[in-house]
């Protein structure tokens, strides 16, 4: 008998930024090593040069877009342009805690239990380093979910979060 052997998941990040500083790069770089994809919305109307510099080095999928003010107007249309099984939603001026190799991340999806995972996460000062206080850090946030766009409640506000129907898991810091 031969025995079945199961994919692994696939993992994208996406995220939508007008502004990448050298630092931004470098843990977008690191968080592209963890992924299958990372897909890049840059606002244009807003970026500048070094940003769309930094943001074509690192992409697997570029998109140009006339920002609407706030990330949350786009994030559905960021969303359907990730081909994984999972998505990273991430910040161009955020880092989260997910420390550790690729595959711990990806026995994590395998056998997760939830559809959905708040992490923490903590804010970039732009000046460098990150605020290491509440309620910035560690500040948990819906940022991983399975790619299953008619689950999820999209917000319409700035900074109103999304939303699913069904129990949050988390992930500690």
């Amino acid at each position: 008998m031969v025995p079945i052997t199961r994919r692994k998941p696939a993992l994208s990040c996406v995220l939508l930024t007008d502004r990448l500083t050298a630092e931004s790069a470098r843990w977008f770089s690191d968080i592209k090593t963890l992924t299958d994809e990372l897909v890049i919305f840059v606002d244009i109307n807003r970026a500048d040069q070094e940003t769309r510099g930094w943001a074509a080095g690192l992409a697997t999928r570029l998109y140009e877009v006339p920002g609407k003010g706030f990330v949350e107007a786009h994030l559905r249309e960021m969303f359907e342009a990730c081909r994984c099984d999972w998505i990273l939603r991430l910040d161009s001026d955020e880092q989260l805690s997910i420390n550790g190799p690729e595959s711990a991340w990806r026995d994590f999806l395998a056998s997760a239990e939830y559809n959905h995972y708040q992490l923490p996460r903590r804010w970039l000062h732009p000046a460098g380093g990150f605020i290491a206080g509440e309620p910035w850090w560690p500040d948990p946030q819906f940022r991983l979910f399975r790619n299953e766009l008619k689950q999820i409640i999209f917000p319409k506000l700035i900074h109103e979060p999304m939303h699913r129907r069904e129990e949050a898991g988390r992930i500690a810091h």
